[in-house]
């Protein structure tokens, strides 16, 4: 039988041990034997741990971008919520979903190469694509870092919302370009108009040197 338990000490002080009880033949005559072992030490850097992921899924559930591991086979280990609501999934549907298939607009060949570049130790990062459940689609930029998580290779990687900045992007490209056509516009009306003062100049000038015209 094995557990654990808090116990007092003589000095009033109270620690937690893993307690390890068995029965034990001797002389033809049954013992009970119980083992103490102290873990307060450990049971606390064990509560500290679990505070601290607690803290952290909380702050990841709340961060506006999408957050995911995946194992060494490129399957979901964990996500935040951000991800689900962005995507559109449950937790169950996406966990049944390969990441490879949210990026349908991406050549298989395309993220083998990515994978095997996170496979050998490098992060990788750029923008891409990415389609919800409804299969309608967004612009994300994604960073993902290869992480040895007890032993086993997974990936970690971070997806961000640009849809904004791009329309944005798009609202200062279409402005510089009608800026630029009007640029043009107005250099070839200017040269228009100096063409005909130039010419309307030689027009005067011939007739006031003319003879005929004085």
């Amino acid at each position: 039988i094995t557990g654990e338990a808090v116990i007092t000490t003589r000095h009033n002080e109270k620690i937690v041990v893993e307690q390890s009880a068995s029965v034990v033949n001797l002389n033809q005559r049954a013992y009970f034997s119980i083992v103490l072992h102290e873990i307060t030490e450990e049971k606390r850097k064990e509560q500290e741990r679990q505070r601290l992921l607690e803290i952290t899924s909380f702050s990841l559930d709340r961060t506006n971008e999408m957050i995911y591991w995946l194992d060494s086979k490129g399957d979901f280990l964990s996500f935040n919520e951000t991800m689900l609501q962005k995507l559109g999934y449950t937790a169950e549907e996406l966990k049944n979903t390969r990441l490879e298939d949210l990026f349908k607009s991406d050549s298989k060949e395309a993220y083998a190469q990515s994978w095997a570049t996170l496979q050998n130790g490098q992060a990788i990062q750029g923008e891409g694509v990415i389609f919800r459940k409804d299969n309608t689609a967004f612009p994300i930029e994604y960073s993902v870092v290869p992480v040895e998580l007890n032993g086993e290779q997974c990936v970690c990687g971070r997806l961000t919302d640009i849809a904004d900045r791009k329309a944005k992007e798009n609202e200062l490209r279409k402005a510089f370009t009608e800026i630029n056509s009007l640029k043009e516009k107005l250099e070839s009306e200017n040269l228009l108009l100096k063409e005909n003062i130039k010419l309307e100049k030689t027009f005067n000038e011939i007739i006031s040197t003319s003879d005929r015209y004085k």
